[in-house]
Formats: structure tokens, sequence, C-alpha cells
């Protein structure tokens, strides 16, 4: 069956579908939303020793709308560096029932499927070489073996396909022999798979993702004259205002406020902000204690080092909080010498709402504000906040979004 026939069968309803879970609402937050094949989602989740109900198999059949299933991550340390030679794993799943229903009503043709690291990793961490590693190979759940790849599609650009296609050659010449060649013909071959039907699966799924704000979910695409103005815009005719109706998003926009952000430039800070704190929902980074070793000298020496952390626990003690998500030790002690603030000893102070807004303008205006001309250029301002550019089409609606209100 055609992925177009497909997906007018197997109806996806992440909030209240079959077996659906608040992470499969905040999949655009916290991991991947790809499209997998059913055969490919069970070699890789461990068997569960009893097949699906009659009575799923007939509710799914009758049109009912499923949760899409997700499959849990543990990231190898190493991938911080940039080193991807190490296979991460799948520690844990939800929805191999749903998918064995699926197979044998539908055929393998690819479902959505979610992707959820661990250890603290968000949406906004995964780089287009950490997605392609994902694409390249997993091991399996509570098993040995490694489950080669292509593993997943998601309407990925030629410049994604040709990375997945090189680490699957390096993957290969590292396995010795013509692994190289192998892995990079199946590759090609898998990307060339695809019919138009198949093709047009990125754009049914960006329609069903769930948008930044409830209020905005039928609000129309920013105007013409907002995304690209040629005349300096007239900063007193725009009046940025909250819009998730969360109490946090109030208090961060009156501090910045006072401090004399204005027009685009706060409706540009305020989408940042958006992203950073999942519309507003938290001022701490999404983890527990294990789940920081990645910024931590003894795990992530490295990575510690560009932080500042100089001690085991660091990099759970000086974790990302506030509306911007201030990490590492260094970033604390600065922001606290800049502002009067004991943040250095005291870090959990960033997680006081009017503190976190007095901390987020500081970085702001220090780190984004020197080196923006157009705050408009969405790209421009997410790169002096995330340097990979983590999360951008998002970042671009919530300044839509905030644009469009501020207009009105």
């Amino acid at each position: 069956m055609r992925l177009r026939e497909l997906l007018a069968e197997v109806k996806i309803d992440n909030k209240d579908g079959a077996g659906a879970v608040p992470y499969n609402q905040d999949i655009d937050y916290f991991g991947l939303r790809v499209m997998m094949r059913p055969s490919t989602f069970l070699r890789l989740a461990a068997p569960l020793g009893q097949e699906h109900s009659p009575e799923l198999e007939k509710y799914i059949a009758d049109g009912g709308a499923i949760g899409a299933p997700f499959l849990e991550i543990k990231i190898p340390q190493e991938w911080d560096d940039g080193d991807f030679s190490k296979t991460a794993q799948v520690v844990g799943h939800e929805g191999r029932n749903r998918m064995t229903a699926i197979k044998k009503l539908e055929g393998d043709a690819p479902i959505e499927v979610h992707i959820l690291p661990r250890g603290g990793y968000r949406a906004r961490d995964i780089t287009p070489e950490f997605r392609a590693a994902l694409v390249r190979g997993l091991q399996a759940e509570k098993a040995t073996n490694i489950i080669t790849g292509p593993l997943f599609e998601d309407g990925l650009e030629e410049g994604w396909k040709d990375t997945i296609t090189n680490l699957a050659v390096a993957g290969g010449i590292a396995a010795g022999g013509m692994g190289g060649m192998m892995a990079k013909q199946a590759a090609q071959d898998y990307f060339k798979e695809p019919t138009a039907a198949v093709a047009q699966a990125p754009a049914i799924k960006k329609a069903e993702a769930p948008k930044t704000f409830a209020q905005a979910k039928s609000a129309p695409s920013a105007p013409a004259s907002v995304k690209a103005e040629p005349k300096p815009e007239a900063p007193k005719k725009l009046n940025v205002q909250p819009i998730t109706g969360n109490p946090l998003e109030s208090v961060l926009l009156k501090v910045a406020k006072a401090s004399g952000l204005q027009g685009s430039e706060l409706a540009a800070f305020m989408a940042q902000c958006a992203h950073e704190t999942l519309d507003f929902k938290r001022l701490t980074e999404f983890g527990g204690s294990l789940d920081f070793r990645k910024y931590d000298p003894k795990y992530a020496p490295k990575k510690a080092k560009a932080l500042g952390n100089k001690h085991v626990g660091d990099g759970a003690k000086y974790k990302g909080r506030g509306f911007i998500q201030i990490t590492g030790r260094w970033n604390y002690k600065q922001a606290g010498e800049e502002l009067g603030l004991p943040l250095e000893k005291h870090p959990e102070l960033l997680e006081k709402p009017e503190i976190a807004a007095q901390v987020s303008v500081w970085f702001w205006k220090h780190r984004v504000q020197p080196n923006v001309d157009n705050f408009k250029d969405t790209v421009g301002v997410t790169k002096q906040v995330n340097p990979g550019l983590r999360g951008l089409e998002q970042r671009k609606d919530n300044f839509a979004n905030y644009m469009q209100v501020a207009m009105k």
C-alpha cells in the first residue's frame, strides 16, 4: 500500500488517540517526528511476549485514531564531542502492539513514529549529524545486535541525504571490506524508493503537527510586510502582547519592556524564550541528575571545559535554567557578577521567574543585541542564542505569532 493510502487508513491523533501520552503531544520539543516502517520498529523494540488484541485490530481497521508509537534512545556521550562512531541504543518503547496490528492490516508502508532521546536532550539539541547517526543504525532494545539503516525518513533535503549517506559509508568502512560501498548504495536506494505519493508525506505531516501556541491554531501566515519590510519599522506601532496565557510569559514581558526592549526586537526576544521554555511551561532543563553528565568534567571534559564546569557534579548543578536556559558555571558567574546576584553559589535562584527574566534580558543585551542588525531575521537572531539553529522553524513561527498580535 502506498503512503498516501496508508495515511488515509491509519489515523494519528497524538492527544486523544489510543495509546497517546503527553510526550506525543510535545514531540516537537522533546524529540523527532519521523516516518518509519512497522517492520523496522518491530526489529528495534523488544518483544512483549503477546500479540495485539482483536479489539485493537478492529479499532484500527474501523478508522480509530492512535497515538504515534515511540522509541526511547540512549545517546552515547561521545556524540556531544562530535564522535558518532558509537551506535545509540533503544532503551524503551511504546506502541509495539499498535505496530503489529498496522502491519497486519496495512502492510509495511511508513507511519509516524516518535524518537525520544534520553539524557536531557531536546529537539533543539539534535543536529544534522546527530539525526543522521540515528538514521544510520540503532542497537535494538534489550539486545546486542545493531539494526542498520536507513531506519526512517522525514522529508530530508538533499544535504541531509548526503550527510546520512556519508555516515553510512564511514560506518561501513569502519566495519571493514566493502561495507562502506554497500552502505552507500543502500542509503541511495532508500531515498530513491519513495514514489510521488511518499514524497507528499512531509507536507501531510506538517499539516498535522501541533502549533506553537494554542491561541494561534487557526491563525494565518504572517503578512508579507512582516516577513520582509524594506522600510524601517516604527516601533511605536507594534504593541507586543502575551499570547500563550501562561503566567511566566507575562512576568518576562513586563521585565523586558521595562528594560527598553520594544518592536520587532521584543517580539524576537519573546519568540526565542518561548522556544527555550516549551511555551513558558518550564524554567529548568528537562532531565534528572544523571542526564547532565553531558556537561560534567568527569564524563564530557571538552564540553565541561567550554562551559567552565570544574568539578564532578557541576553538570547537574549548572544545568540550563531561565528563559534562555543559561548553562554552565562560567555563564552563571558572569550573569551573577553583572547583576549583583550570587548565581554561582546559588544557581537555583535562576528558577525564580523574576530573576530568570532579569538574567535573560542581560543575556540578550550582552550576547544577542550587539550582534544583530535586523531582528526580523530569525536565522541571524537564532545564531546568537543557538549556533546550531536547532528548533529554527518553531522560532520562526513564534516570531510570526508575536508580530501578528503586535500589529493588531
